[in-house]
């Protein structure tokens, strides 16, 4: 293979990994969101958008957030689950459209 095959290679992968990365970030988000719902006990036609809003702006559950992601990017499902444990739910007020 020549030098620029491989740089042409190299590039493609380099492309390639980046909507992956997506992919595998916008999949976690969507987990992490799913399991608020569920541990929050909150209605389906609160919007995602919302549920994820409500929660990033809480500074009281910053951290396990952050922790739980985190978890979850190194596959750490129990980790995950203690820190989506820890995550103190904001009354229903807070997620009324704005």
């Amino acid at each position: 293979m020549g030098s620029c095959s491989l740089l042409v290679m190299i590039s493609f992968l380099a492309v390639a990994k980046s909507p992956y990365s997506n992919l595998s970030y916008a999949l976690r988000e969507q987990q992490i969101i799913t399991d608020l719902r569920a541990h929050c006990h909150l209605a389906q036609d609160i919007p995602d958008d919302r549920i994820k809003q409500v929660f990033l702006n809480s500074a009281d559950n910053h951290d396990a957030i952050v922790s739980a992601a985190d978890a979850l990017k190194k596959k750490n499902q129990p980790g995950y689950r203690q820190h989506i444990e820890q995550v103190s739910c904001p009354k229903l007020a807070m997620f009324a459209p704005k």
